[in-house]
């Protein structure tokens, strides 16, 4: 059986940047997810299980620390990378 690929959410709202991310993570090996803000991200983390996210702190609108704060009262302990 094979094993499935760990999953990196990128919450980014920088399209070219953004973009870049997820081309990096899948050329590694994982399955890359990406979400355009904070809201996509949370309508993502609803629906599935992610193993690491990377995430912008600084974004227009829910913030990536409101995200976080999301996170961590639904009792998520996912690991974060945060970038800025």
């Amino acid at each position: 059986m094979e094993e499935t690929s760990k999953t990196v959410l990128t919450v980014e709202n920088d399209k070219d940047f953004r973009e870049m991310l997820v081309d990096i993570i899948g050329s590694l090996g994982y399955q890359p997810i990406e979400a355009r803000d904070a809201r996509e991200g949370i309508r993502i983390l609803q629906k599935q299980d992610v193993d690491l996210m990377l995430l912008d702190i600084h974004m227009p609108g829910i913030r990536g620390t409101d995200l976080l704060k999301f996170l961590r009262n639904k009792g998520r302990q996912i690991p974060v990378i945060v970038i800025s």
